[in-house]
């Protein structure tokens, strides 16, 4: 699977839809400065912010690959490659030839003097709450 940047992800956000829609043979009519309609889609209205609503089918989005996965058929890979080509490819690890020397010996962990007396501790507790318990 391709490798794309933080980079190359944040500028296809910021790509324009209409520019988007024109490169893939939607007809356009400008409505208004900020507005434009793509005719035969029942009132699909593309704004030059990047929003985009169909009014026939009472959804909408923004961004190209929003506007791409509706009305294109297109996943964001595709996208991807359409405006990026096939990116890096993902980096795998390659074990190393030689790997370095394991030490199997086994450490012996010592407890803290204050874990001690408090085993200690509970240890008497519990031995005077059994002779309670017991008579």
């Amino acid at each position: 699977m391709p490798f794309y940047t933080r980079e190359q992800w944040e500028k296809l956000n910021n790509a324009s839809v209409v520019d988007f829609a024109m490169q893939h043979g939607f007809k356009l009519e400008r409505k208004s400065h900020s507005e434009y309609h793509v005719e035969g889609y029942g009132g699909l209205y593309i704004k030059t912010d990047g929003r985009f609503y169909c009014h026939s089918e009472q959804k909408g989005g923004g961004g190209v690959v929003q506007f791409a996965e509706q009305y294109c058929g297109m996943s964001k890979w595709d996208i991807m490659r359409e405006y990026f080509g096939e990116g890096e490819q993902q980096r795998t690890l390659t074990p190393c030839s030689e790997a370095p020397p394991q030490n199997n010996e086994k450490k012996h962990l010592l407890c803290p003097k204050r874990l001690i007396i408090a085993k200690e501790y509970m240890r008497t507790l519990s031995k005077q709450e059994d002779y309670r318990y017991r008579s």
